[in-house]
């Protein structure tokens, strides 16, 4: 009965320490993958932006307001 005990204890602990590793790995995943979109926004604002300053140049070039 003891060692049923015991064994019991040990698989709970074992599939806990696996639960525990596996939430790790999709935390890190999750991690890079926030700072891959968050570079990947830097990059889209700014070309937005450099976009943005083309238009106003190019209609400012031809006497047009914007807005």
């Amino acid at each position: 009965m003891r060692e049923t005990v015991m064994s019991q204890q040990a698989v709970r602990q074992a599939a806990r320490r696996s639960a525990m590793d596996a939430q790790a790995i999709l935390r890190k995943e999750r991690a890079k993958r926030e700072r891959r979109l968050e570079g990947l926004a830097v990059v889209w604002l700014t070309a937005l932006a450099e976009h943005d300053a083309l238009v106003r140049d190019a209609n400012g070039a031809l006497g047009m307001r914007c807005c």
